[in-house]
């Protein structure tokens, strides 16, 4: 598997440090709308694009030298990214320690007794005796987001195997971003019984929740594609919100959420999955209630008046193709 590094580069003709600079790079493509650009920078343009390059000491090398595939967040003078050998690691970006660790997860030395989240020094692995022949690797996958008010903390969250839960069960993991404690760990939102994992879906925050999707543990052995919406202050799932990418009665599989939710101004979730078999055999214009199946013209997926989303638009057609969905959560707590 091709071993990447985390580089930090700088334009020649000044002194500007992309991967720190004077504003932070809290998510993946940048913040919750997936912005996907820097407003604070205004240095690099089309003429000085070919002038950057690597800074000492840069190159960060993940220790072992295992893959990464998640993409770093920034934050306090820090970049926070997690490898696939399931370790996770916050590494100084500018001053006299930069291209070093500041703390990495699990703790380096090992705690003498399991922490809030009962980790020693177990990696956030899918155990080899449960397989993992997702491309997102036995580990962490997941591009991290930071988040204020997490139970006091502003936290650094990520998707991740729990090695102490089935060999790999998947969690979003909350661990404080000064110093590596884990705050919580969600409850299990992928079960590797249901051949599910959460790979390189990004939490997304909004309304007080983190929403991630889940997708197949093993491309081969499809599994329900999923969102799930979990709650800052605790790590519970919010039991009023329900997305499944499957709709009808003796539907198995199908419309996997490998990609990262986003969010629109309006607050609504927008999120893209797998072939799915929402509309299998619905005629156009018609769809399926998406928890009973039964056929309808438009598609309610209102859950009790807590966290509804709208209903019979364009946006949340059917097809067998992969999809872009919408879904407006009720600001309600």
């Amino acid at each position: 598997m091709l071993k990447l590094r985390i580089l930090a580069v700088a334009l020649l003709s000044s002194t500007l440090l992309l991967i720190a600079s004077c504003a932070d790079w809290r998510s993946y493509s940048y913040d919750s709308t997936h912005f996907s650009r820097q407003p604070s920078e205004s240095t690099l343009n089309a003429s000085t694009v070919s002038t950057l390059h690597v800074i000492a000491p840069w190159p960060f090398v993940v220790p072992g030298g295992a893959a990464l595939t998640a993409s770093p967040a920034v934050y306090d003078n820090t970049v926070y990214v997690g490898s696939l050998d399931g370790h996770f690691y916050a590494v100084w970006a500018t001053g006299a320690s930069q291209a070093t660790i500041r703390w990495q997860y699990p703790p380096v030395p090992a705690p003498g007794s399991p922490d809030a989240c009962g980790i020693t020094s177990q990696p956030l692995v899918i155990s080899p005796t449960v397989g993992s022949g997702n491309p997102s690797g036995p580990g962490i996958a997941s591009s991290a987001s930071i988040v204020d008010s997490v139970a006091g903390h502003t936290a650094v969250m990520f998707g991740a195997p729990d090695p102490t839960s089935n060999g790999g069960d998947g969690r979003l993991w909350a661990l404080d971003e000064a110093t590596g404690h884990c705050i919580w760990k969600s409850d299990i939102l992928a079960p590797v019984g249901d051949k599910a994992k959460i790979g390189y879906s990004s939490p997304v925050i909004a309304h007080n929740r983190a929403y991630v999707g889940i997708s197949a543990r093993i491309p081969d052995d499809i599994t329900v594609g999923k969102l799930f919406a979990v709650m800052l202050a605790d790590g519970h799932l919010d039991p009023g919100f329900h997305f499944s990418a499957v709709g009808g009665p003796g539907q198995t599989g199908g419309g996997g959420i490998w990609s990262s939710p986003a969010v629109t101004p309006s607050g609504n979730i927008v999120i893209t999955t797998g072939n799915s078999l929402l509309g299998d055999g619905v005629p156009a214009g018609v769809f399926r209630d998406c928890r009973s199946g039964q056929l309808r013209q438009s598609c309610d997926f209102s859950a009790e008046g807590r966290l509804g989303a709208r209903s019979g638009h364009k946006e949340w057609r059917p097809v067998l193709e992969p999809q872009l969905l919408l879904r407006r959560p009720h600001r309600s707590g």
